[in-house]
């Protein structure tokens, strides 16, 4: 289960080596902290979803019923708006971000690719690289959990049924077939293919029904 949580640390680790080799070819010395930037824009983007939905929530509930034709195209125009909010605050810490870094390079070329590469970290896709990461972790989990539980079943199952061992079977001279199970605790007892329940003293030689 832990190889699976590794998954997190070597992305965590990889991001940060990614950035590096943007900038240590001007400063071998500079250490990345984009991973953890990631996921501060991670959770500006978590809560601004949360706001903006409960704000949605209140302007709805605050106008159903009272909408008028002229309102309604305003409203759409907010909750346009209100949608693009949490995008929008990543795109402002983005931009944060970019100008406490810009000094690291010297040319233009640089300073657009190293724009383009944070911008698509932190504003695209940052917001939900680490959330998929986890969601994929817990998926797997639960797969693991669901598959261990089914095996247990199985296990009783084959229990009940006899263990998955050789089932023995007897004819009997009404015409019924007899099976041999075996339950969970190894006890013995003989099903017909009638549908009814066999006894016997004597190994199998003869039956009786119950």
């Amino acid at each position: 289960m832990m190889k699976r949580f590794n998954l997190l640390v070597y992305v965590y680790r990889g991001i940060n080596t990614l950035e590096e080799k943007f900038t240590r070819k001007n400063h071998p010395d500079y250490t990345s902290d984009l991973s953890k930037h990631i996921l501060i824009v991670t959770g500006i983007s978590i809560g601004a979803t949360f706001i903006t939905s409960l704000l949605r929530g209140v302007v709805m509930s605050m106008l159903l019923g009272n909408l008028s034709p002229d309102s309604t195209v305003g409203i759409r125009m907010a909750m346009s708006f209100l949608v693009v909010i949490p995008f929008l605050c990543c795109v402002a810490y983005w931009i944060y971000y970019l100008k406490r870094h810009l000094y690291l390079f010297s040319t233009t070329g640089q300073k657009i690719g190293y724009g383009l590469f944070t911008c698509v970290m932190l504003a695209i896709l940052g917001p939900s690289i680490f959330p998929l990461l986890i969601a994929l972790v817990l998926l797997s989990i639960a797969i693991s959990i669901a598959l261990f539980l089914l095996s247990v079943v199985m296990t009783i199952i084959a229990l009940f049924d006899g263990g998955g061992s050789k089932k023995r079977r007897f004819s009997l001279d009404n015409g019924d077939e007899v099976t041999e199970k075996s339950g969970l605790f190894g006890e013995k007892y003989y099903e017909g293919r009638s549908g009814k329940s066999y006894e016997t003293n004597d190994n199998g030689r003869t039956f009786s029904e119950k």
